[in-house]
């Protein structure tokens, strides 16, 4: 399985946070955060798997992954009134591994991530 990582192709996902996802007041919590970007980077592997084998997505057979290895930074505080934007790439897709880089932004600074994942995902 081969993929292009010199262009990779982004996926993009958004979350819009609830008041029961505040840590301190005006802020979501690493949980969510965290949670966020291992759904991400999950969907984003199978995808590129999918795109790799020119298969369309959900055809047997099934290709599915769990995280092995999370890797978070948390750049700084997410505001929790303002929608999440998660960014995702494949900079290696094996087999039986993908490794994904993601990135949160808040819609104020798309520009500035405000946490980083390299994601190791393998297949199930």
């Amino acid at each position: 399985m081969a993929v292009d990582v010199t262009t990779p192709k982004v996926f993009t996902s958004g979350h819009n946070p609830q008041p029961q996802h505040t840590a301190l007041p005006g802020f979501v919590y690493g949980g969510l955060i965290a949670n966020l970007i291992d759904c991400h980077s999950i969907g984003t592997a199978i995808a590129a798997s999918y795109e790799a084998e020119a298969r369309e997505p959900g055809t047997a057979p099934q290709i599915t992954f769990v995280t092995a290895t999370p890797k978070v930074k948390y750049l700084h505080p997410t505001p929790i009134d303002t929608e999440l934007v998660l960014r995702a790439h494949v900079k290696e897709l094996h087999e039986k591994k993908a490794i994904v880089a993601c990135s949160v932004y808040h819609s104020t600074t798309h520009q500035n991530p405000a946490q980083e994942l390299d994601n190791r995902c393998h297949i199930s």
